[in-house]
């Protein structure tokens, strides 16, 4: 997922302005953590930001460049999700429940998964997010 995050990021600028949004109710957006419109210097923290669950729904609107990001992304989605489980099973048991019962309280909509492609001036990195809501 590395790799494709930092080919993602090393497309030209106007490549990934394609995809830039500061709306932060998209389910897929390009931002960065400066105003683009006033700032001058654009490149301090870009990030990709990505749902993935249900993968159906949101893949489509995923970048296509590069090629395999939509494969690679959504098999990373599939593994973050599957930790998530495991996640849930582990804090059930450490608290003496069942270990299914978080995820039986939280039903299929409560939990919503997806990751951040952050780049900065000296590296790359993928930061894993979910949100459990009850």
């Amino acid at each position: 997922m590395l790799e494709v995050a930092k080919d993602f990021f090393s497309l030209p600028v106007e490549e990934k302005m394609k995809l830039y949004s500061d709306d932060p109710s998209k389910t897929m957006r390009l931002s960065t953590s400066f105003n683009v419109k006033k700032e001058l210097v654009h490149n301090w923290r870009d990030y990709l930001r990505l749902h993935c669950y249900p993968l159906e729904q949101y893949v489509p609107e995923w970048p296509s460049n590069p090629s395999t990001f939509k494969d690679i992304g959504s098999k990373y989605c599939i593994e973050v999700r599957e930790l998530g489980f495991r996640l849930q099973e582990a804090i059930s048991e450490s608290l003496g429940l069942d270990k299914d019962y978080i995820k039986k309280m939280l039903g299929e909509q409560g939990t919503t998964y997806g990751y951040q492609l952050l780049s900065t001036m000296s590296r790359t990195r993928a930061n894993l997010w979910i949100t459990w809501t009850y």
